[in-house]
């Protein structure tokens, strides 16, 4: 424990730094288990308060009906993007086509897409 004393009142120097770029692609949209998946561990809820927290903001208008069970993202939904990009002057962070997260388990059609903000369903609220 002394140990750990000594080193807490010491002083540390940044003797030399290496910049590297990076890069990384985004995460999947959130679907349901997904979504209570993240709420849990970053948050600590529970799946009832999860849903009922969801429920709220797409009662407000905030987001896209959050039951969902799909990442597709269709083109409408990708030129909503773009537009609100270009709208709120963030288009440089946009690319030029849209990264797939369709997995093997998810080939078949599904109708329910991905939990989407509303600010990219209607630009101007």
């Amino acid at each position: 424990m002394a140990a750990v004393a000594l080193l807490e009142k010491a002083r540390y120097q940044v003797l030399d730094r290496e910049d590297k770029p990076t890069s990384s692609k985004p995460g999947a949209p959130f679907i349901t288990p997904t979504l209570q998946q993240a709420a849990s561990t970053r948050l600590g809820y529970g799946v009832k308060k999860t849903m009922m927290m969801a429920q709220r903001l797409y009662e407000a208008g905030h987001i896209t009906y959050m039951r969902t069970d799909s990442t597709n993202l269709s083109q409408d939904a990708v030129n909503m993007v773009r537009v609100t990009l270009a709208i709120t002057s963030a288009k440089n962070i946009c690319r030029r086509a849209p990264t797939s997260t369709t997995a093997k388990r998810t080939r078949r059609k599904r109708t329910k897409r991905f939990v989407l903000p509303m600010l990219l369903c209607w630009p101007n609220p």
